[in-house]
């Protein structure tokens, strides 16, 4: 019985070792013991002046260095020295595999990743639902057990959060589609567990290059990145005027960062390792920088559901019945509908309105009034008629298609005009812009829809639907106004 009991108990401390990703570089990278590798994360902490930037921002996605603590430990503190206990509930953190190159985003299979200051417990079900999502993101041990670009960022993380859930991420490729893939899965997993959630995003920059020669490459990557140009960036790293290591992670922030409408962040530190360790320069220096994402700007789930609602949910009802009785009465007797006149309340008052139609979860129509000019009863009716057979991008509406279409109302505030783009928030704020005899809007919701950033939402609308340059919203000529909207469906 005893032989039994001891072979379980190994049994199970084998399971238990088994699922724990042991750290690669301590004793190399930073120091083994505990308490030496303590000392030295509070001595790097304690380097970053008060008055760094790094205090007062509210990070999203942080950018941060991975080599030895000797030389990019500076760096690294001044990226995490504002993070405050508990602060976040989920810490996603996006490597680079410097041994792999396997056509895959590599995840972990592990229960905990370890490092001389204890054990982290690793977010297992965001795991396997990432993992379920794509045959190209896999689960390696084989990918994470030798890589340092994950395991040199956690013991800043333990020393700041004290406590959090681990979703580590290796990428193990460099394939653009795949990684944008990977961004949209990881934005609607964001989205849908609701946790505060910080990405952090391990990268050092040029390498081996002398000490001038690296500090303007790196001066370039770091003004890029602060600044979202992401596409410029991208060309600069592929014809090698750029360097990062990390690039394919950079990449994959990039386009979560893109979906939020996140433009800019802040440098808080740039140096390399000649700076840190100035006997090294004379073998080539290797860069570093710190950049701090804030996720300012961008409405929450709850607060681009809609303005406060002007309708209640009778006068909902009987408007999205309006609108499929319009299109139905039209397609009996080839006649417009004309509704009665509804008891006086918001229903008869004067409102802006736009009727979308989808077919199977594809718009299918979808025409409106940016301005008040008649009651919201006629404006129902009457849009809903307009979306069904006068869209010019659809065929009209037929009989047997009424039972898959789905009716969408949209209800506007007045339009406001703006004078600055990069005060328009996502999801929240529809978008109007015109310039002379040409001119587009977008609903609030096709940011929902589509996952664009702010650079590609404006620059859609100016070209797809106003028939202007791309960049015109940047035009001084351009007129940009914005509105919201009360939503609602039959869905």
């Amino acid at each position: 019985m005893r032989t039994i009991f001891i072979a379980m108990t190994l049994c199970l401390l084998g399971e238990l070792f088994a699922a724990v990703r042991e750290p690669a570089r301590a004793g190399q990278w930073y120091p083994t013991d505990p308490a030496a590798l303590d000392a030295e994360v509070d001595r790097l902490f304690a380097g970053v002046p008060k008055d760094n930037p790094t205090y007062t921002l509210d990070p999203f996605v942080i950018i941060a260095p991975h080599a030895g603590y000797a030389y990019s430990g500076r760096t690294a503190a001044h990226a995490f020295a504002g993070l405050r206990p508990n602060q976040f509930e989920l810490v996603i953190v996006i490597g680079t595999s410097h041994s792999f190159q396997s056509g895959v985003v590599a995840l972990s299979p592990a229960d905990h990743f370890k490092t001389p200051l204890g054990i982290i417990p690793v977010d297992r079900g965001l795991t396997e639902r990432l993992a379920k999502a794509d045959r190209r993101f896999v689960q390696s041990a084989e990918i994470h057990a030798p890589e340092h670009s994950i395991e040199a960022e956690l013991p800043f993380l333990q020393k700041k959060l004290k406590s959090f859930l681990l979703l580590p991420v290796l990428t193990a490729t460099n394939d653009l589609a795949a990684l944008d893939t990977f961004a949209k899965e990881l934005v609607k997993a964001i989205e849908a567990i609701k946790k505060r959630t910080l990405i952090v995003v391990s990268t050092d920059l040029s390498h081996y290059h002398d000490y001038e020669t690296a500090r303007q490459m790196d001066d370039e990557t770091l003004r890029l990145m602060s600044e979202g140009k992401w596409d410029e960036l991208r060309r600069k790293i592929f014809s090698g005027a750029c360097e990062a290591c990390g690039f394919y992670a950079v990449h994959i922030a990039s386009r979560v960062l893109e979906h939020y409408g996140v433009t800019r962040g802040t440098v808080v530190k740039a140096e390399n390792s000649g700076d840190a360790v100035r006997e090294s320069r004379p073998g080539g220096v290797v860069g570093y920088g710190a950049v701090i994402f804030e996720k300012k700007g961008v409405a929450s789930a709850k607060e681009s559901s809609a303005i406060k609602a002007q309708t209640n949910e009778a006068e909902r009802k009987y408007l999205l019945e309006l609108a499929r009785k319009s299109i139905e009465y039209t397609l009996e007797t080839g006649k417009p509908y004309q509704p009665p006149k509804p008891a006086d309340g918001i229903l008869t008052a004067p409102r802006a309105v736009f009727v979308t139609l989808k077919k199977n979860g594809d718009l299918r129509g979808c025409i409106g009034h940016l301005e008040a000019v008649m009651p919201l009863y006629q404006a129902v009716a009457d849009r809903a008629h307009a979306a069904a057979f006068y869209d010019p991008r659809f065929r009209p509406v037929r009989k047997e298609e009424m039972k898959e279409i789905d009716i969408e109302i949209s209800i506007l505030t007045p339009p406001r005009k703006i004078n600055d783009y990069r005060t328009i928030v996502l999801k929240r704020d529809g978008v109007i812009v015109r310039n002379g005899n040409r001119g587009g809007v977008f609903l609030p919701q096709v940011a929902e829809e589509t996952g664009w950033g702010l650079d590609t939402f404006l620059g859609e609308l100016c070209s797809q639907k106003a028939g202007l340059p791309w960049t015109c919203y940047k035009d001084k000529s351009s007129e940009l106004s914005v509105f919201q909207v009360e939503l609602f469906s039959e869905k």
